[in-house]
């Protein structure tokens, strides 16, 4: 089963352009059929009661995991108060395959080895994409993309520096997305392997990976790796800090000189329009909305008007679209998607879907820095602090793509996580258990030797 999630994994990052079969209403691709085929294997496993299967109590990777099992039962029901049922059956059947990729990954990766492969299928097609990239904007040559939107000036020919590294993808900003994303994968890879040629090739990655997204000029994503790489930082060098700032001088200049550098970042134009451009700029979204700087700020206030009008349980799954094309009241520009994933979540799904998630984001990000703590095994340890990074780097980064709904790659990811999450209970588990036995013993053979009686 493992070998078949291996699969599942890697295919999710060949989307529906590469060897996938024509259905007429729909595209059946690699990593929509493993979803099928693990979903056979899942029933039959299922009837004979199989172990891998089986949920284990107080465990809040089992709740990561129902949330999402809750997530995709919210969204079917919305179909009673949903008005455009086309758009309602597509986000369900994304919800439902990422809801079942997530269970199938935390399922049939469960052993250190086992997640070790995971990452290395992993950083196999982020490697692939990087290719592609460099391919792209080294020949002028794209075998996926339209270059009428892409290249509407007609410049990737006379001016090479122009051209714009896309991939798969349907605009640069999602193939940035992923390579942000998987860029902290290639980080736990680096730090946990011994070899000396494997760290050189994770390197090269993740410098080719830093480039291809400056070449897409995605300042979400830059920002958001930046986001992710300092977390990383701060937690490592934490407690030496800690110690410093104990002191209360040190602590008041630090106080005073944050508030100052705060205060002067705030008046400064380039931080302002840079704050700004992330928020509002669609220019890289092969969208035309220089009509008005502000049109995804509209766009996220007629999605809180939404909210409001449905009574905070949001617009049904899909939904959005159509209620920003007949309902909206601010301008939208002929744009319908709100561009924005946590506004998406919100609007779509209502405040309780978005509280949960938000519980479920939070939780994962202490989960993994208790682990850190508290782990003495190098993987636990380097697997943490990278995904801490990432989920610190999604934040940003998902509001970069117009949709991440449809993005199947970011569903294998959250799986991802929970399998470590999950593995990393168990360890923790196991050690703590050997502990209180060693305990046990050494209490037991003192109480021996000082002539006590012995109470276990």
């Amino acid at each position: 089963m493992a070998l078949l999630t291996y699969i599942l994994i890697g295919a999710v990052f060949l989307g529906t352009q590469i060897l996938d079969i024509e259905l007429g209403i729909a595209k059946l691709s690699i990593y929509r059929l493993m979803i099928g085929v693990l979903c056979v294997l899942f029933l039959i496993l299922m009837k004979k009661n199989d172990s891998r299967i089986k949920l284990f109590r107080n465990k809040l990777s089992n709740y990561y995991t129902g949330f999402y099992v809750f997530w995709f039962v919210y969204a079917v029901i919305s179909v009673i108060w949903s008005q455009d049922l086309v758009g309602w059956l597509k986000s369900v059947f994304f919800i439902g395959t990422g809801m079942l990729a997530v269970l199938f990954i935390t399922f049939f990766i469960t052993k250190k080895s086992e997640i070790v492969k995971m990452y290395h299928v992993l950083f196999s097609m982020i490697a692939m994409h990087n290719f592609i990239g460099w391919y792209e904007i080294l020949t002028g040559t794209y075998w996926f993309a339209d270059l009428n939107k892409l290249d509407k000036y007609g410049t990737f020919d006379s001016q090479p520096m122009t051209r714009i590294p896309i991939s798969i993808y349907a605009n640069q900003n999602d193939y940035a997305t992923m390579l942000a994303v998987g860029f902290f994968i290639l980080i736990i890879l680096f730090f946990y392997q011994k070899s000396n040629f494997l760290k050189f090739s994770y390197l090269i990655v993740m410098v080719s990976s830093f480039y291809l997204i400056l070449r897409t000029q995605s300042r979400a994503n830059l920002l958001g790796l930046l986001i992710g790489i300092s977390i990383m930082v701060l937690v490592k060098i934490g407690p030496y800090v800690r110690e410093v700032l104990m002191i209360k001088t040190v602590q008041r200049i630090v106080l005073v000189l944050g508030f100052l550098m705060v205060l002067a970042m705030l008046f400064m134009e380039p931080v302002q329009e840079m704050i700004l451009t992330i928020l509002t700029d669609n220019r890289y979204a092969n969208v035309d909305l220089s009509s008005s700087k502000y049109n995804r700020i509209y766009l996220l206030l007629n999605g809180l008007y939404f909210l409001i009008r449905t009574f905070g349980i949001g617009v049904g799954a899909g939904n959005i679209e159509y209620w920003m094309e007949h309902l909206s009241v601010f301008p939208t520009f002929e744009i319908v998607n709100i561009h924005n994933w946590w506004g998406e979540i919100l609007v779509g799904y209502g405040l309780l879907i978005f509280g949960l998630y938000l519980i479920m984001y939070v939780s994962m990000f202490i989960q993994l820095y208790r682990h850190f703590k508290s782990s003495s095994i190098h993987f636990n340890r380097v697997s943490s602090l990278g995904l801490m990074g990432l989920l610190g780097a999604f934040t940003v980064s998902s509001i970069s793509s117009s949709s991440m709904m449809f993005a199947e790659w970011q569903w294998v990811f959250w799986g991802c996580i929970i399998a470590f999450i999950k593995y990393s209970e168990k360890t923790r588990e196991v050690t703590h258990s050997t502990e209180e036995k060693y305990s046990k013993i050494v209490t037991k053979s003192r109480s021996v030797e000082n002539g006590q009686p012995n109470i276990y």
